[in-house]
């Protein structure tokens, strides 16, 4: 479970008419700021199952771990960056561990590279595994039941998958800040900022819409600031939240084949890092076309990971 504020401080140590804040009131103003790093993983041009937005949330202090923990990583494997698609391919970044790395196209991995590869994804899974403090959140669009849906309603303008996931994962991202101000008095309420991963086609019109999210959201709204967009070479939790993005709609995939889950989405669920997770399929989305009130929604479509998954298992 994350701590949005893992930390209280000493009353007497009071602003200063001289110097400005303390040191002290600095550290208060930085872990009164909760921070929540998203991404989304889709399959829309191949299979065309899943459409996923995932990400963690956490105080300054715990995102920080993760990202140094994270950097240190992408230095002791030679990578620029972590993709977990590219990593699931062998291409781009991690083309370098192929037995031949300047091949191209397909071809199937051999033993000494699959090793590899799973010691790769094993390590950077494990940096969230052991990073106090943060809690996976997100929601998915199984494509196939939102297409049926657009033809069953065609007055209806549908949200493109993506803003139904990134408005999802702002909604949840809200109540867990709610949830934690409840024990706080209203001097120590925290506040938390959404960052997305920068998207030419999308950032802009989210942070046109947040007034209108605030608007039909207002318990979720409450503690929320408005949402940032960001490179994820320079902010690199945005590549954790890419893992687990990608992890979920894997398992959408997999639910539907009938395969197993994943050791990664196994090992995140089994650390207590994700909490909750919206799967939108035919049910829900009708539901959310019937209520026309997100705020309605929000019960009926809570599903844990564990929830989704148990039809597998």
């Amino acid at each position: 479970m994350c701590t949005l504020k893992s930390t209280s401080r000493a009353k007497e140590d009071t602003y200063s008419p001289f110097f400005g804040p303390t040191a002290t009131q600095l550290a208060d103003a930085f872990m009164h700021i909760g921070v929540g790093y998203f991404d989304e993983s889709t399959d829309e041009d191949t299979q065309g199952i899943c459409y996923a937005v995932a990400g963690f949330v956490g105080s300054n202090a715990a995102t920080a771990v993760l990202d140094m923990r994270w950097r240190d990583l992408l230095t002791r494997y030679n990578l620029k960056y972590f993709k977990a698609s590219e990593l699931s391919a062998g291409e781009g970044e991690f083309r370098q561990y192929r037995d031949d790395p300047n091949g191209k196209g397909f071809s199937q991995f051999s033993q000494k590279e699959k090793r590899k590869l799973e010691e790769i994804k094993t390590t950077f899974t494990d940096a969230i595994v052991t990073s106090d403090g943060i809690t996976g959140i997100g929601a998915a669009v199984i494509l196939p039941d939102y297409e049926r849906i657009r033809r069953e309603y065609p007055q209806t303008k549908l949200q493109n998958p993506y803003f139904f996931c990134a408005n999802l994962a702002m909604m949840e991202l809200g109540v867990c800040v709610c949830v934690e101000n409840e024990g706080y008095k209203d001097h120590e309420k925290v506040w938390v900022r959404p960052v997305f991963d920068s998207h030419e086609e999308y950032s802009g019109r989210m942070k046109q819409g947040f007034d209108s999210f605030c608007l039909n959201n207002p318990i979720s709204a409450r503690y929320l600031l408005p949402p940032y967009y960001e490179d994820d070479l320079k902010y690199v939790s945005l590549q954790a939240a890419d893992n687990l993005a990608f992890e979920i709609r894997k398992f959408a995939v997999g639910q539907r084949e009938k395969r197993r889950e994943r050791i990664s989405l196994a090992r995140l669920r089994g650390s207590g890092r994700i909490g909750r997770v919206y799967k939108l399929d035919y049910d829900s989305l009708k539901t959310i076309l019937d209520a026309q009130d997100p705020d309605f929604v929000l019960k009926p479509l809570t599903y844990t990971l564990a929830d989704i998954i148990k039809d597998t298992t």
